[in-house]
């Protein structure tokens, strides 16, 4: 009796404490800090993809502990588990390890985070404690986390309005520009280069596509803010923009922003399997009034990657060549016609005869004309090129030494690797 009484003592303190930690504005760390200190455990908040929140504990290894445990009893299964029964639940150790304490954490509706406690030792009442002290805690977390959410929506929103006011602004006076780009802490003294990225669920990914995309979004934004250090990022439904302040240099400005694309789309691929993430890169901007112009580059050269997959889903708007006409075709069907009715007998040819004359024509263009070069980088004898060249001739009944018929086959070459059909 004197031990239940001590620890219905403890819980209503603790109660208390945690109570006020929610109404003084605290953050998940401060809730966490608590209730690791006064059990005397290991405790985090991990988010339903795994990743930690915030932690504490009375040592690093408390907390390593904790984080051990729940690899060890398979993550899935157990936060499924305490989802289902909307309360906190008790796992055994395993190995003679901590055992765990898992709590929902509950915003309105969904569960997007759990906290997670060392089981006190002890036994009986303490673990009682334990159990009881966790899903309080769990509750202030959710207090925290939903008046954080509701706090960033609302910043987020205004900072959007901001940034999409700057990007479409058409016909603004310099002085309306300038005085958006100050409330975004953009320097309009220094060159810009706009960046969008568009984005696709993860196929088959956990809650649906809508959940499976505002978490690819939320990656993707977090990934552009960290890499981009001097740069305004924001996010709305299928897209993620970042007006990334640059150097003098253009072309360097526009590679190094181009390669945090690449970055940005082999991150997402990794981490969200079967998601579609496609970048472009507009040109520098010189002054505000060039933000709207770099943008719609940008969101034309995602669009383009989309279509023509060869392009590896990234690519800046000055690299587009005829494919930023190309692009503006409405109908993809009318492209494939195109190329079909100038190198169609030359796919067919391939196809039924395993020859490479399409590879060829690519590079011997590439190497404008030269036989020998386009020998060097295919490992062939100069004479085996001249051959295959003659050889497209005859199969298509078209000129290479025409300009007429040359550009027809090149634009036609150029849907087809653009495309990427299967030949």
């Amino acid at each position: 009796m004197v031990e239940e009484n001590r620890v219905l003592r403890e819980v209503v303190a603790l109660y208390t404490q945690l109570s006020g930690l929610a109404v003084q504005d605290s953050d998940l760390r401060s809730v966490v800090a608590l209730i690791a200190d006064r059990l005397g455990v290991g405790a985090m908040v991990i988010d339903d993809e795994h990743d930690v929140l915030a932690s504490a504990g009375p040592s690093p290894q408390a907390v390593e502990d904790v984080h051990h445990q729940l690899r060890q009893l398979d993550p899935g299964k157990v936060l499924a588990a305490s989802a289902r029964a909307r309360r906190a639940i008790t796992l055994p150790g395993v190995d003679d390890d901590v055992a765990l304490v898992v709590a929902p954490i509950v915003t309105g509706e969904e569960i997007p985070a759990y906290l997670l406690t060392g089981r006190p030792a002890g036994g009986g009442a303490v673990e009682d404690l334990g159990l009881l002290a966790t899903e309080h805690a769990a509750m202030i977390c959710g207090i925290v986390l939903g008046r954080h959410r509701l706090v960033a929506s609302v910043v987020g929103n205004a900072r959007l309005d901001l940034v999409e006011a700057l990007l479409l602004a058409r016909d603004r006076s310099e002085f309306e520009l300038h005085n958006w780009a100050r409330h975004l802490g953009i320097d309009d003294r220094r060159p810009h280069v706009v960046m969008t990225v568009a984005l696709e669920p993860p196929r088959g990914g956990r809650g649906g596509s809508a959940a499976g995309l505002a978490r690819l979004a939320a990656f993707v934004e977090r990934l552009l803010t960290a890499r981009l250090s001097e740069a305004t990022v924001a996010r709305r439904d299928t897209n993620v923009v970042a007006i990334v302040a640059v150097g003098e240099d253009a072309r360097a400005a526009v590679d190094e922003v181009t390669a945090v694309g690449r970055l940005c789309r082999t991150s997402s691929e990794a981490r969200y399997p079967g998601s579609g993430v496609n970048v472009g890169v507009g040109g520098v901007c010189r002054g505000l009034a060039d933000f709207a112009r770099s943008y719609a580059e940008a969101r034309l050269a995602a669009e383009t990657t989309i279509r023509m997959t060869r392009l590896g889903g990234v690519v800046a708007f000055r690299d587009l060549g005829i494919q930023r006409l190309l692009s503006r075709v409405a109908d993809v069907e009318d492209l494939r016609a195109f190329a079909a009715d100038v190198l169609g007998e030359l796919v067919a040819h391939e196809r039924t005869n395993s020859t490479d004359y399409l590879g060829t024509l690519s590079v011997y263009f590439q190497q404008n004309d030269s036989p020998k070069r386009t020998a060097k980088i295919m490992y062939l004898h100069p004479n085996t090129v001249t051959y295959r060249v003659r050889r497209v001739e005859e199969i298509t009944g078209l000129s290479l030494s025409s300009y007429r018929d040359r550009l027809t086959v090149q634009v036609a070459l150029e849907i087809l690797n653009g495309l990427g059909d299967e030949r």
